[in-house]
């Protein structure tokens, strides 16, 4: 998933991690842990200060990208 404003994308892995990229340098910038199973959809809101991620554990988890943190999870 391409950031809407950033050179950022949002890859989603079966080891349950989420790894935000520099797409034009091809460079790990961060991961992302807190799904307990294969990651499967990733999404950024409009305003890009978001990611929304599901995955097989059944839990839906919306990322603060301010603070890299888990704002919810539903």
């Amino acid at each position: 998933m391409v950031h809407p404003f950033y050179n950022i994308v949002a890859s989603a892995s079966e080891d349950a991690s989420i790894r935000l990229w520099d797409f034009e340098l091809g460079e790990n910038e961060r991961t992302l842990k807190s799904h307990a199973g294969i990651v499967t959809f990733l999404a950024f809101n409009s305003n890009g200060n978001i990611l929304a991620s599901s995955a097989t554990d059944l839990m839906i988890k919306l990322w603060n990208l301010e603070t890299f943190s888990v704002a919810k999870t539903l």
